[in-house]
Parts: structure tokens; sequence; C-alpha cells
């Protein structure tokens, strides 16, 4: 794992991360652990492959060579006396 994907990973813990998995499931959960190989842990996860019909799936574990795209929650930056929301999606591979 770079040092980039742990320090993304290091920031998101205990927020709501968005993850695109092979097989084109989509879930959305808070991020409690994660190790060397990516595999992650999350509760209050759901499966928002189908938006209208989420289903809540709880606390997983979810092995690392699934996942395709994580989406870290946004990144405040302060311009002047405002704070800017920076959402940047973290691809892990194709």
């Amino acid at each position: 794992m770079s040092e980039m994907t742990a320090k993304i990973l290091e920031e998101s813990l205990g927020k709501t991360i968005l993850m695109r998995l092979r097989g084109g499931k989509k879930l959305r959960g808070k991020l409690k652990g994660f190790d060397q190989h990516l595999n992650l842990l999350l509760e209050e996860t759901e499966d928002i492959t189908n938006a209208e019909n989420a289903k809540e799936l709880g606390t997983i574990i979810l092995r690392g060579d699934k996942v395709i795209i994580i989406s870290p929650p946004p990144r405040q930056k302060r311009v002047g006396k405002r704070a800017c929301v920076q959402r940047e999606p973290y691809l892990m591979d194709k």
C-alpha cells in the first residue's frame, strides 16, 4: 500500500466513505479500520447499488481485492472566511 493510500484512509477513519466493487455493487459505510491488503472494516454499511432500494448490511469486513474505487469524505479547505468542500475519488485499480 502506498503512503498516500494509507494517509487518505487514516484521514477517513470514523467517516462515511463510498465504494464501488467488482461486479458493479456500490456500498456506503463508516470506515472503522483497514490493513495493508486494503481489507476494510465498515460499520453502518448500506448496499446502494439500487439507490431506490438501499439494503442495510450493518458491520462488515470487505476484502480489499474486491474494491475498485474508494471515494473518501470531502475535504474542507479554507478560502478567505469560507470553507470549500473538495471531493477527490481515489482509484484503487481498474
